[in-house]
């Protein structure tokens, strides 16, 4: 049990591990896209400000000019190669990922076989409730689990039950003051017709 609960953890640390990359990586493409245009608009106007300077200030703006861009083309290269270090640790993750979701997937066979869970009970929303019993120190038995599982059960029935009946009280209380304004206008409509004859 305690594997599995440790197994789970890493999965779901592995899930977070993995979408911080591909945000990353998102991220990275996104950044390769804007620097080497800063990158040639920064080089373009430093030339183009040298080839009008009259003045040492102005030689020093386009020259100021030139170097920036210079700078965005090295962050972009910078981005490239950091963009294929994401890449191998997403891939080297992903392979990671797989290997413990397989991992837990043999601890809770082993957990089914060694323990003969009952089928009704080898469904996800049982098994993750039911291992939470025990990671909580709720249930040490498998007799506590399966009674705590069922009151469970029975305590979202009644949940779901009673938002229900909420629902179906609110549509009788507005078909019922609808009613009511209709049966209202009846009213008016029939005293106007017999002030009519």
């Amino acid at each position: 049990m305690a594997n599995f609960t440790r197994c789970s953890e890493d999965i779901k640390n592995s899930n977070i591990y993995l979408a911080e990359m591909r945000i990353k990586i998102a991220n990275g493409y996104r950044q390769q896209k804007i620097f080497p245009l800063l990158s040639v608009a920064f080089i373009i106007i430093g030339i183009f400000v040298l080839l009008s300077a009259k003045t040492n200030v102005t030689n020093f703006f386009a020259y100021y000019t030139i170097g920036v861009g210079v700078f965005c083309g090295a962050i972009c290269l910078s981005i490239k190669k950091r963009i294929k270090v994401f890449q191998n640790n997403l891939n080297n993750s992903e392979s990671k990922h797989l290997v413990l979701e397989k991992k837990a997937n043999d601890i809770v066979e082993n957990f089914f076989a060694v323990n003969s869970i009952p089928p009704d009970y080898r469904y996800p929303l049982a098994l993750d409730t039911i291992f939470g019993f025990v990671k909580n120190l709720r249930a040490s038995t498998w007799k506590e689990c399966a009674n705590l599982y069922e009151e469970q059960l029975h305590r979202w029935q009644m949940e779901a039950n009673g938002a229900e009946s909420l629902q179906l009280q609110r549509e009788i209380r507005a078909l019922t003051e609808t009613a009511a304004k209709s049966a209202k206008a009846a009213a008016i409509f029939s005293g106007l017709n017999f002030f009519l004859k």
